[in-house]
């Protein structure tokens, strides 16, 4: 089983060593799809091994995952914004995780913790994004803004829910500053 793992990504020098520092040791390969960034994001993302493609920005959050998701060669996604990283103490449960439980469905679930690292990580909030799913044709996003997975055939998305104990991922994007 081969695991990718995707970002879309501008101007994110600040974040992106903490995403990929995350998931490298963990993913057979990292595709990160470049909206224009004019600081370190590529150079950095590189030092990970990651393959780096160039997107003209449309507009469409969709869109540019879709082409990232094309991209990818694995048997299963990991899709990331560069301020999202998994914890320490589950990151490296993402291989058994799809194992034990990927036969039964098309995607999962993970629990996310909203932390404000302005203020000490104080927890905002935690919610249940779908962040991995397999690699699929008929899988993709849909939605300019606020875009989510669909499976293009009709047929419904099977989404298995990860205890936070087994996978949790923090996210740093509303922090105070």
């Amino acid at each position: 089983m081969k695991i990718s793992a995707c970002l879309i990504v501008k101007n994110e020098a600040a974040n992106i060593a903490r995403c990929l520092q995350s998931i490298y040791r963990s993913v057979d390969e990292i595709i990160l799809v470049d909206t224009g960034s004019k600081d370190a994001t590529i150079a950095i993302a590189k030092q990970y091994g990651a393959k780096v493609f160039s997107y003209i920005w449309k507009n469409d959050f969709a869109s540019a995952k879709n082409y990232a998701i094309a991209k990818a060669k694995g048997d299963w996604i990991i899709f990331l914004d560069a301020d999202e990283y998994f914890s320490e103490k589950t990151i490296t449960n993402i291989r058994q995780v799809i194992l034990q439980h990927g036969m039964v469905c098309d995607a999962f679930s993970i629990r996310m913790v909203n932390i404000d690292v302005d203020k000490q990580n104080k927890i905002l909030e935690y919610f249940y994004p779908i962040r991995i799913f397999r690699a699929n044709t008929v899988i993709r996003y849909t939605g300019k803004v606020h875009e989510h997975l669909v499976k293009t055939d009709r047929t419904s998305l099977k989404v298995s829910k990860v205890p936070p104990n087994l996978l949790e991922l923090i996210h740093t994007g509303y922090s105070s500053s």
